[in-house]
């Protein structure tokens, strides 16, 4: 990647070029984040492989500027964007008058849980069951987790692979309450606004199923 060091005087650059060659350092990972004017931004975890050091025509002490041809690596190829989270509260219909017993529920509840994944790759959410409930089953399709007793504590369930993890509130590991898993299978797919599975057993005033996901992307932009 081509970075250009400017400076408005030849100190000001030198002090900018001194910071930012600081900052290559080899033996940890760093973030590169690129933000637009906007404020929009992708960001992605890498390591500082070579460039800093090239020597570059002309002088740049003359003309302030100086661009160094900076090489990372990464361990994961994709850009992250901004966390997405999405909650679906329990809502209990309220009555529609005057008129029949019709009833009105809110637009974003349990029973049509939708997300949409603008990233380029497909990503997996972090879920988090908020009680009361007496069971629960969550997740993408048909690739969904159960649990039908627990902790009495909110649950909280990582579907990142390499991650895996379902923990009550109190970080304590709950999979032996699990009567199905397929983490694996619950990816929500790029580019996708896709319905979820948000089933709470025994739900009642405070119950919510949350998601929360990082779109990723192939480029900076």
């Amino acid at each position: 990647m081509p970075i250009r060091i400017d400076g408005s005087s030849a100190d000001d650059f030198l002090a900018t070029r001194d910071a930012f060659r600081k900052s290559l350092n080899a033996r940890q990972v760093s973030t590169l984040r690129l933000t637009r004017p906007d404020g929009t931004w992708r960001e992605i975890d890498c390591r500082y492989v070579s460039g800093k050091d090239q020597p570059i025509e002309p002088d740049p002490l003359m003309v302030r500027r100086e661009t160094l041809p900076i090489t990372w690596a990464t361990a994961d190829p994709y850009w992250r964007g901004e966390s997405v989270t999405v909650t679906f509260p329990f809502s209990v219909p309220a009555p529609l008058f005057p008129g029949p017993k019709f009833k009105i529920g809110s637009s974003r509840r349990l029973g049509n849980a939708t997300v949409t994944n603008l990233g380029d790759v497909d990503t997996y959410a972090v879920w988090n069951i908020a009680r009361p409930f007496t069971g629960f089953t969550v997740g993408v399709g048909d690739s969904v987790v159960t649990m039908g007793a627990g902790t009495g504590h909110s649950v909280t369930i990582d579907a990142t692979p390499g991650v895996l993890t379902m923990l009550d509130a109190e970080g304590t590991d709950v999979w032996e309450y699990a009567t199905e898993e397929d983490l694996m299978g619950m990816a929500i797919p790029a580019g996708q606004s896709v319905p979820l599975t948000t089933v709470l057993e025994g739900a009642g005033a405070g119950s919510s199923v949350s998601v929360t996901f990082t779109p990723r992307y192939e480029g900076g932009w």
